[in-house]
């Protein structure tokens, strides 16, 4: 096999307390632009004891095997796919994460979460995000920043690699 270009759009939602359903009324997950004083340029900010839906669409359509999560701490959750769908224009995965296990974050740090997508050919996908964990009630640091619509990933499968690479990111 030679080498394949593929596409991986990231969108997260928060969900209402009981983990039912998306909740539209929640406010929307913010963004902000860290440039270098971290590892990653962008830092998602999330409420702690909150439920989140991600959605996942891969185009073209690559078969997923399994999705984990590694946490803060370096542990490896697996999450269950609760629903997915297939098209010519990409095959669509969605899975739940909560945030109850998690701390608010200090002044100047930030936490690491890397959501690992295991295809059904062996390649793996490692998506990783830096995450500012805040307090429920902290709306005025949740909310500054940019509104997230999805995250953009190209990505590249080469020959002989078990491990996708990405070429591009871009916060919307």
């Amino acid at each position: 096999m030679a080498t394949r270009t593929y596409f991986a759009c990231v969108e997260i939602h928060r969900m209402k307390p009981d983990g039912s359903q998306i909740d539209d009324n929640a406010p929307k997950i913010c963004f902000k632009r860290d440039g270098q004083r971290f590892d990653e340029e962008f830092t998602l900010k999330l409420p702690i004891e909150t439920n989140y839906e991600f959605l996942i669409q891969i185009r073209p359509p690559m078969p997923v095997r399994s999705v984990t999560i590694r946490s803060i701490e370096g542990d490896e959750i697996g999450v269950k796919i609760v629903d997915q769908s297939t098209s010519e224009d990409g095959a669509m995965y969605s899975f739940q994460w909560h945030t109850n296990d998690c701390n608010p974050d200090k002044k100047r740090k930030r936490s690491k979460l890397q959501i690992n997508i295991l295809f059904q050919d062996n390649m793996k996908l490692e998506i990783p995000l830096q995450i500012k964990f805040y307090k429920s009630d902290d709306r005025d640091h949740l909310q500054w920043g940019q509104q997230l619509k999805h995250i953009n990933f190209e990505c590249e499968q080469k020959s002989g690699m078990n491990c996708s690479t990405i070429l591009k990111k871009c916060f919307l």
